[in-house]
């Protein structure tokens, strides 16, 4: 009997370590973002929010403006979190963010957010083939790129995508749409 109480203690205890190991040694973290309450000096009182990289597919959902937005993000993985003035236009109103190499919202990371984002939904893999593939691409440089370019909306978006996905991406990609027609 007593053998008996032993072993069901050492079980109870070896799955609480591993529970806590889980739990301390996680490849996820809890990441909040806080939406601003306006875009380019207008106000904005309802957002329109995309999440793709998260711990599911593209999530798409409507928040208020000053709300903070928390999701599951995996380490070492890359997170687009993007977000559009309800009703907005122009599209490319709004604000973006790619953790883990933005922390927060900003207009200048919009596109590669948008871009980002794109590329998860334009997928045909599953999630964790995408979010794996998109990973080992370069991120915070493109975000840097990007920042140089005085309206990167001018930019051929499509031709980055495919670039991107093809794995051939390189700072020559990044053009304006009509130097393509030369």
């Amino acid at each position: 009997m007593r053998i008996v109480r032993y072993f069901f203690c050492a079980v109870a205890l070896a799955m609480a370590a591993i529970s806590l190991s889980c739990a301390v040694f996680s490849d996820c973290e809890k990441v909040s973002f806080v939406l601003p309450v306006s875009c380019r000096d207008v106000d904005v009182p309802e957002w329109t929010v995309w999440v793709a990289g998260g711990d599911s597919d593209v999530s798409v959902f409507k928040a208020p403006g000053g709300k903070r937005v928390e999701m599951t993000a995996h380490k070492s993985r890359v997170c687009a979190v993007l977000a559009v003035p309800v009703n907005a236009y122009p599209s490319e109103w709004g604000t973006g963010a790619i953790y883990p190499y933005s922390d927060d919202f900003s207009e200048q990371d919009t596109f590669a957010a948008n871009v980002a984002v794109s590329l998860y939904m334009a997928s045909e893999n599953s999630a964790y083939d995408t979010r794996e593939y998109l990973s080992f691409f370069n991120w915070k440089r493109f975000m840097e790129a990007l920042r140089d370019c005085e309206d990167p909306w001018l930019l051929n978006k499509e031709k980055i995508m495919q670039d991107i996905a093809r794995g051939s991406f390189t700072l020559n990609s990044i053009r304006l749409r009509q130097d393509d027609s030369q």
